[in-house]
């Protein structure tokens, strides 16, 4: 389920990134028309405020009047304006007023217009009693035309007015196509200042106004409205937004492949794992076992080792048992009748015998079964005569002494009785193998326990030493230096095991004069050990 769920968060992820990378392009596209479109306009206006306020021709108009002392001809005017009506595509009309407003010539001839006259007139009774003067040409706007007026003087006596009429279709034609852009796109309109449209170029299909633009165009004492936009807005490239969508899907397709790979990978990760794991659990159990039994076997070989000193151990109070029972049988036997107190110390000696026995046989069969986990507070000196019990007799058998020095009023340690016992039974009989291989004439082994640092345990002898390229491997697993099958090397790694689990150190000094190890199990300030893992 999470497979699918990653794989179909993968596709939506990559559909929304190309969709937001294809709307991104289309947003700049759409940015970057509007900015023509904005370019286009500001072009646009220029080039028509350039051809209106283009007055070469009022200029030439004006030279050809005033220079000769009298006027021209009428026919002379019609040729020198017909000449050069051919270089001022934009002037419809050329025309000379005289000093009393009459048109006196005009080329073409200019159509009646009687409001248009009366103008004139007004205009050149002003001029004349100078009571108005035109530093400048003066347009009089109509909705198709515009009037350049320049007046003329000579020695300051006005001479009448030189008038030029300007095609504003002409005018606007050649604006609109000296600024466009490309080849069809765009529309134009303009409106005179009442609103009313009087030229335009190009189809408006009546698009959203983001694809519009409005400019005031003044004219002379009038202000045009222009409309300016896309006839057909573009369209973003197909080819670009196809590569898009073909990236962002292959991109998604990629990323699909490589993390169904990943969850692929990771599965077959998890089954080798698995099986591994299944692999060691098998395995490490079987080493466990066989750790155990290997231990089991080492105190059977050290049991078989204390057999002697067990036997001495048992023998006395049987031995015990059998005097004070032969004595009463004898006694008997002799027509001596005891006395009820001597029958009740026989009988009490037996059974205290027999409890001796059982004791014996009791804590045997706990060391065998290695009951070293139940961790209760002990006395360490109490374990050291428990364990040389069982193996003093046998130490003494071979010739070796032992020297106890056990302080008094130690504190508690948590530890368990019979691997404390294990501990000083190991360390006793490496010792009596070690010694067992010298000829000193005087052997021993000596016990100390004190207290230091935590409750120490002293286990040293007189014998030959271990060597050193020995000292390093003595709590490896089945090391031996030892000859023979009985001899399985774990009794000093099982001493340092049940060292390390109670958070004690065990250290050891060698040399050729004997051994020594010190055990310290560290307690607690209420007499209690501190057990520590490690």
């Amino acid at each position: 389920m999470k497979r699918l769920l990653s794989l179909l968060a993968i596709v939506a992820l990559g559909v929304s990134l190309t969709f937001c990378l294809d709307r991104l392009y289309c947003h700049n596209e759409y940015i970057r028309y509007d900015r023509e479109l904005g370019v286009f306009a500001e072009k646009f206006q220029r080039a028509i405020l350039h051809q209106l306020t283009d007055l070469t021709a009022v200029g030439d108009l004006r030279a050809f009047l005033l220079a000769r002392n009298t006027l021209p001809a009428q026919d002379h005017f019609v040729r020198y304006t017909s000449e050069v009506k051919k270089y001022y595509r934009t002037v419809s009309l050329f025309s000379y007023i005289d000093e009393t407003g009459r048109r006196r010539y005009s080329y073409p001839a200019a159509a009646d217009d009687e409001a248009r006259d009366a103008y004139n007139e007004q205009m050149a009774k002003a001029l004349s009693d100078k009571k108005t003067t035109l530093s400048s040409p003066r347009y009089i706007q109509g909705r198709l035309t515009t009037v350049a007026m320049d007046p003329l003087f000579r020695d300051d006596k006005f001479l009448g007015i030189g008038e030029v009429y300007f095609n504003i279709d002409i005018i606007l034609e050649q604006a609109f196509n000296s600024v466009s852009v490309a080849e069809g796109p765009f529309f134009a309109r303009i409106a005179d200042s009442d609103g009313k449209v009087f030229w335009e170029k190009g189809d408006d299909p009546g698009g959203s106004k983001q694809s519009v633009r409005e400019i005031s165009i003044p004219a002379g004492d009038a202000r045009w409205q222009a409309t300016i936009g896309w006839q057909r807005f573009p369209e973003p490239s197909r080819f670009i937004r196809t590569l898009t969508w073909g990236g962002g899907g292959l991109v998604t397709l990629l990323l699909l492949i490589i993390v169904n790979g990943v969850w692929e990978r990771q599965a077959w990760l998890s089954r080798q794992v698995a099986e591994k794991t299944a692999e060691l659990v098998s395995r490490n159990k079987a080493v466990l076992e066989a750790k155990e039994a290997r231990a089991k076997a080492e105190r059977l070989s050290s049991l078989g080792t204390m057999a002697a000193g067990i036997s001495h151990e048992i023998n006395q109070p049987l031995n015990s048992i059998k005097i004070l029972s032969s004595g009463m049988l004898y006694a008997l036997r002799a027509g001596e009748y005891p006395t009820p107190d001597e029958i009740g110390s026989v009988v009490q000696g037996i059974s205290g015998q027999a409890d001796r026995i059982s004791n014996i046989i009791t804590h045997m069969r706990s060391f065998i079964r290695g009951d070293g986990t139940l961790v209760v507070p002990c006395e360490i000196n109490k374990a050291v005569e428990q364990a040389l019990g069982i193996v003093g007799t046998q130490v003494m058998n071979h010739g070796i002494a032992l020297r106890k020095e056990l302080a008094e009023g130690l504190p508690l340690i948590s530890v368990a009785p019979t691997a404390l016992e294990e501990v000083v039974i190991n360390l006793v009989i490496n010792s009596m193998q070690a010694l067992d291989k010298t000829d000193r004439l005087e052997k021993w082994i000596g016990i100390r326990t004190r207290s230091g640092d935590g409750v120490i345990l002293e286990v040293s002898d007189n014998g030959p030493g271990i060597k050193k390229e020995v000292l390093e491997k003595i709590y490896d697993p089945f090391f031996s230096t030892k000859e023979g099958c009985d001899n399985l090397g774990l009794g000093l790694p099982m001493v340092h095991t049940i060292i390390s689990s109670c958070g004690g150190t065990i250290d050891v000094i060698s040399n050729e004069n004997g051994t020594t190890f010190t055990i310290c199990i560290p307690c607690g300030q209420d007499g209690k050990t501190e057990v520590r893992k490690s």
